[in-house]
């Protein structure tokens, strides 16, 4: 992800790339329960939250992968 900041040089182009190479068909997938309902938030941490009534999770584009652990500037979540 650092070279993706590095190339883009704005943290937010960084995080839309980031965001298509998850989800390349253009929708959002929760990780919790699969669902595509989801709503992009204000949060920093966790700017995705699924509107699935039973789950509700929030979450962003880390999540599950390799880069979870990693601190990022906190926009790209």
């Amino acid at each position: 992800m650092a070279q993706a900041h590095a190339v883009f040089g704005d943290p937010r182009l960084a995080s839309l790339w980031l965001e298509k190479s998850i989800w390349n068909d253009d929708r959002i997938i929760c990780p919790k329960c699969g669902g595509d309902r989801i709503k992009r938030t204000n949060e920093r941490k966790s700017p995705y939250r699924c509107r699935v009534t039973k789950c509700r999770h929030r979450f962003s584009l880390k999540i599950g992968s390799p880069m979870e652990a990693q601190t990022f500037p906190s926009i790209i979540g």
